[in-house]
Order: structure tokens, then sequence, then C-alpha cells
């Protein structure tokens, strides 16, 4: 299988369904061509798994986990050189999240071509990192390993740092999704910079939520100062546009977290001006306390 084809099977295991235009977008090709590549991919997966169509939308339905596992762990052994410890770290995290119940030493050990002493190295560092974020890999004898998340927003900020880079996270995003917003971002004179990190933020959310992962609680001391106004209405909906289903408030907060840093006529002066004054009030009842 070449990695045209292997694009286009990761595209469906991190997404529910898709309609053919999400498919000729992402693919860019024609809409007969991308049949053809179907056709060709459901040849290659007999009896593993299958693409089939229901009320116009694509949707991969998996026959034998184990073997199509085998098939995108292999391309990535190729990919990858696991004598990279950041790269590791990045298919560890990127494994344990999409496994929602425990993984076996020894299987990850062979997955990364490593010893049972490197890999026990390797999350001994990993335990040490994962503390900033308020996460941690649990163990159970028999059982293996498991990844734990007290915060869930605190989720999307692993996958940015550990795993992002490494397994072309960007592509969740389409090419036609892509021009789009950054036409729309570009409109509103969000600058290059943070046009790119929105777009990082969707493909590291789109991931999150493809293994169970959702931010349903406020970012704790991190505020929205952003306008109600018609073009940041036009950005969130062109954002919204790059998922298949509904994402939440605190998710929205989370990818245009970017514009938050800079000033800009997309941040609301008034919001502003009440946390200015409610953080006066704050330090001067800390200096009335300690005077």
């Amino acid at each position: 299988m070449n990695n045209q084809y292997l694009r286009l099977l990761n595209f469906f295991v991190v997404n529910d369904s898709v309609t053919m235009d999400d498919l000729v977008a992402f693919g860019h090709v024609s809409e007969r061509t991308m049949c053809k590549y179907i056709r060709q991919l459901n040849d290659d997966l007999d009896g593993i798994a299958q693409i089939l169509e229901q009320q116009h939308r694509y949707y991969l339905q998996v026959k034998d986990y184990t073997r199509l596992t085998k098939i995108r762990m292999g391309h990535l052994k190729k990919e990858l050189d696991f004598n990279n410890t950041d790269k590791r770290d990045a298919y560890i995290l990127k494994t344990l999240f999409e496994c929602h119940d425990y993984v076996t030493l020894d299987s990850l050990a062979e997955q990364l071509m490593v010893s049972k002493t490197t890999l026990n190295r390797d999350l001994k560092r990993l335990r040490s990192h994962l503390m900033t974020y308020h996460a941690k890999v649990t163990s159970m004898t028999n059982n293996g390993i498991k990844l734990v998340v007290s915060r869930a927003y605190e989720v999307p900020s692993i996958i940015d740092h550990f795993i992002y880079d490494y397994f072309e996270l960007s592509k969740l995003v389409s090419q036609k999704q892509n021009e789009q917003l950054n036409l729309v971002l570009s409109e509103a004179h969000v600058d290059a910079e943070n046009s790119r990190l929105i777009l990082r933020n969707i493909g590291i959310l789109k991931f999150a939520i493809s293994v169970g992962h959702r931010i349903e609680q406020s970012i704790d001391n991190f505020s929205d100062y952003l306008t109600d106004s018609q073009p940041m209405k036009m950005i969130q909906r062109e954002i919204m546009a790059c998922f298949p289903e509904e994402i939440l408030p605190d998710e929205m907060v989370f990818i245009l977290s970017p514009l938050a840093f800079k000033m800009s006529n997309l941040l609301s002066r008034e919001r502003l001006e009440k946390r200015l004054n409610d953080n006066r009030k704050l330090f001067l009842e800390i200096d009335r306390e300690y005077n």
C-alpha cells in the first residue's frame, strides 16, 4: 500500500464519516479518481476493513482491528526514526490516546522496536514531563499502562507539545478548508502566524475528538476577550465547517486562543477594561492586607 492510500486510510480512521466533497478536497483529485482510490483501497483492505457509503456519506467499517493496526504501524515504523526519544514519546502517547484500555509493555516495546528496559526508561522520563499537564501514565500488573488526564483542556496541550509535529495532524484539515479559513482570517486582518496557530489548533482538536476527548470545562485562568463582531462570527462559522460535529464553546475558545495575546479589532475593549478593573481591585486588596 503506497503513501497515497495510507493517507486516505488515516483520513477515514480519524473521521466518523465524510462526504465526497470532503474526500475530493482532501485528495486534491476529481470525484472519479477518488472513487477509483476507494475501490483500490477496499481491495487492499479485503477482510480487514471496508469503506462504505450511506446517505451520501462515506465511512470505514473495521472487521479486523489487529490487522488494520499492523498495516498502519508498519508504515509508521518506516517513516519514523525510533532512535529519537521525542518520536518515541509521540508514538507512546498517541498509542495511549487511541487505546481506551491498557496497553501492554511487551506490545509497545515490539512496536517501537526497543527493549523493555529502554521503554521503562522512556516512561520514567515521560511521566516527569506529563506532571506539568496534570496527566500521568498509570500501571496495572498483568494489564500494562494507561494514560490518565485529570483536566480535559490539558489534552490538546499534550497533543500540541508531544504528538502534532510527528504525525501530520495538519492533514486533518482539508486543503479547501485551509484555504477558505485563511481567506476569512486574512479579511479580518489576522496575521500569518496567528492564522497558522489557529489552523494548528483545529488539527489538534480534531485528533482529540477522534480519540474521545472533548473540552467540556472552562480553561483555568484564561479569559475570553473576543468580540461578537461580524468578522468574528464569520471566522467561527468557517472553523465549525472544519468539523463533522458541533464543537463546544470552550473548544472554540481553545482554537481561537492565539488571538488573545495580541491586541486587535477582534478583542473586546470593554471586556479587557472590565478584567483590568477586576485585577486592579484584587491588587489593592492584597496591598492593604500586607501593608
